[in-house]
């Protein structure tokens, strides 16, 4: 009797998404390396614009005191990593909201609904854009040149629960991108909602404690901004209660899950031809 092959098969979670994302991406990237020069353009562009609020923090910490309780190697640990954050959400989930946005107000999300995958859920795998690579590794540049201005030594333990908190920090930044993608299927013009998500990122390029207690409360337990940056950048240099860790993790959480509530309401809605 011929010997039964047993093969046991472990399914890692998403990893259907992961491929698509991973496909997606190796894609759009060829296309943006056939135009390389635009390419370059733009990321001179992200370099000019993100270099721009750490420029004035050294220029402002060197005519003044600067924030108090905030070195400027702090301060540019934290704008450095508000900038990783944003960077890596951009350049994975990036065109969640536009590409959702375009189809429903060209009347071309029918080819999403149709595809055997939960709408969101493609929508996020192909939601990537290479175009924004150059993002992260200037995020990754500042961080590495803010550390080596800071007088705090940096355990093993702060490093791993930076890591979460930025892994936190970007899904915060995709919740608040769904959320606008959710919002096209009933609005047709949604583009200054999108603009809204810059205005929310520039409110993290600062310590929010300088926004006092209500301010701090507000950007931790309802618009958890203070996840972006400011809790990662407290958690390595050993600032940080477990309060505000847990905190603000939840609120993230629960902000996502709404988002995916959401959109499964709002695609509900949808009709061809704009809406």
């Amino acid at each position: 009797m011929p010997e039964l092959e047993l093969k046991m098969e472990i399914k890692i979670p998403f990893q259907k998404e992961f491929r698509i994302w991973a496909k997606w991406f190796e894609l759009a990237l060829q296309g943006y390396m056939t135009y390389r020069t635009d390419l370059i353009i733009k990321s001179l562009g992200f370099i000019i614009f993100g270099l721009f609020s750490p420029l004035l923090a050294i220029l402002i910490y060197s005519v003044s005191k600067g924030i108090a309780g905030w070195s400027i190697g702090e301060l540019l640990l934290l704008q450095g990593t508000l900038i990783l954050v944003m960077g890596i959400e951009s350049l994975c989930t990036g065109l969640v909201s536009w590409k959702t946005m375009e189809d429903v107000r060209e009347g071309a999300y029918d080819l999403q609904m149709v595809r055997p995958m939960k709408p969101m859920r493609l929508a996020t795998a192909t939601g990537a854009d290479p175009d924004q690579i150059i993002r992260p590794i200037l995020g990754i540049i500042i961080i590495i040149a803010a550390i080596s201005k800071l007088d705090t030594p940096i355990s093993a333990a702060n490093f791993l629960l930076y890591l979460f908190l930025i892994f936190i920090g970007v899904l915060f930044f995709y919740s608040l991108r769904a959320m606008i993608g959710a919002m096209s299927f009933w609005f047709i013009r949604t583009y200054s909602l999108a603009n809204m998500l810059d205005t929310i990122k520039q409110a993290g390029r600062y310590p929010i404690s300088i926004y006092g207690a209500s301010g701090t409360f507000l950007l931790t337990f309802v618009l958890p901004v203070g996840a972006a940056a400011f809790y990662p950048a407290s958690a390595l240099i050993g600032r940080i209660t477990p309060t505000s860790i847990i905190g603000a993790t939840i609120i993230v959480l629960v902000m996502v899950s709404i988002s995916m509530l959401m959109w499964h309401n709002a695609i509900k809605k949808y009709a061809s031809a704009g809406g």
